[in-house]
């Protein structure tokens, strides 16, 4: 299934529409935080007065039951699903500083660009003790597999 628009949750979609408990909520967002905080540019644009720029969110990592929910609401019977770790070597030696300039560009809209770099160089510092293996950059990817098949509707 290809969705038109990208999937986005917030606490109350979370409560209503997954019937989870305040608690499970919580704890979803505070390690959505904490993940989010490893390498997320915001701090860093708010430290340098770029607050238009740390209101741009950009990171979500939906859960494999969130995915299964949007497939199902089409007619689609999930049959299998995994999430699994895919580190994934940088070709650059510039590492996530490339990374970021490639998949977010647009978070550094109207920044010059040494305010640019000083946030790119401090994120790369933030990151070098878990994302430089070997003399080399690498990327966490998550990804999520989903197997599903679509089901027939009879009238």
């Amino acid at each position: 299934m290809i969705l038109s628009e990208p999937l986005s949750v917030n606490r109350d979609q979370l409560s209503v529409n997954r019937g989870l408990s305040s608690t499970h909520v919580e704890k979803f967002w505070q390690e959505r935080s904490k993940h989010r905080e490893a390498f997320s540019p915001e701090r860093r644009f708010v430290k340098r007065g770029y607050v238009n720029n740390a209101k741009i969110d950009c990171w979500y990592y939906p859960s494999i039951g969130e995915y299964s929910a949007e497939l199902e609401k089409q007619n689609f019977r999930v049959v299998h699903a995994e999430h699994f770790d895919r580190i994934t070597p940088l070709k650059s030696n510039q590492g996530i500083k490339d990374w970021f300039l490639m998949f977010g560009d647009y978070l550094f809209v109207d920044i010059p660009d040494t305010g640019k770099d000083d946030i790119l160089d401090e994120l790369q510092d933030k990151l070098k003790a878990t994302h430089f293996m070997d003399g080399v950059w690498n990327a966490d990817y998550k990804r999520i597999r989903i197997v599903a098949v679509k089901d027939k509707v009879f009238a």
